[in-house]
């Protein structure tokens, strides 16, 4: 049998689903981003799509969509090649999430096969979503609780601080207010390492401080900030 290089006519997955996947992106209405990263302006977010390629060489990759939202932080908006996506699915094929790409016609098979399937699943998904949806549908991936709001265990703050400015963005201030104030607290609660490496906010016999990272700290200075800001408005 041959083996997956030998019958590769490709050197870049990147560069040989970049003109393949160019149909596709023009039929939905998508910029390219990236060689395999595409966006649509939805106004306050974006549709995404992107190329998957799968580790250690294997014929096949995945196309991941979702919802893009670059300016979720305050002052703080990515370049839409690095953004992310903060919730979303994959496509199938033919019953799995793998599409075949060991030749450049595979790369074209795949990509007219999920220009289908993309109109079938996700462009009825994307039509009627906003920002109040992709608040709930956000809220459904964390572990958050609305019952334990003021009372969440540490490791939560990130999505605490992510569902308050999504929900700020949906206009939702006191609301928004609420989840950024949980997020704070959680931020700023002091982390120590026990000898036995559980994590504590109480100083133990031979536990040792876990130092903030200088992007943690940034992050609570933006809760912070925005806190006040809304507390004045």
């Amino acid at each position: 049998m041959e083996s997956t290089e030998k019958t590769r006519d490709y050197s870049s997955f990147s560069s040989a689903a970049k003109s393949r996947f160019r149909p596709m992106a023009k039929s939905l209405g998508y910029e390219q981003t990236t060689a395999t990263v595409y966006m649509k302006d939805r106004g306050d977010w974006y549709e995404t799509f992107n190329l998957q390629a799968s580790s250690y060489g294997n014929p096949f990759f995945y196309i991941n969509y979702g919802v893009c939202v670059p300016d979720q932080w305050p002052s703080e908006k990515q370049e839409l090649k690095n953004a992310g996506w903060i919730l979303g699915s994959r496509l199938s094929y033919d019953g799995s999430g793998a599409f075949p790409c060991k030749t450049k016609a595979e790369i074209e098979e795949s990509a007219e096969y999920a220009l289908g399937e993309y109109n079938r699943e996700a462009v009825p998904w994307f039509k009627n979503l906003n920002l109040k949806e992709i608040c709930d549908l956000y809220f459904e991936t964390t572990n958050l609780d609305k019952d334990r709001l003021g009372r969440h265990e540490w490791g939560l703050q990130l999505s605490a601080a992510n569902y308050g400015f999504l929900l700020l963005k949906a206009g939702k201030k006191t609301d928004a207010m609420a989840w950024l104030r949980e997020a704070e607290r959680l931020m700023a609660l002091p982390v120590f390492i026990t000898r036995e490496g559980n994590v504590v906010h109480e100083r133990e016999k031979y536990s040792r401080i876990e130092k903030p990272e200088r992007d943690e700290l940034e992050r609570l200075e933006i809760v912070q900030r925005t806190i006040k800001e809304l507390s004045f408005a």
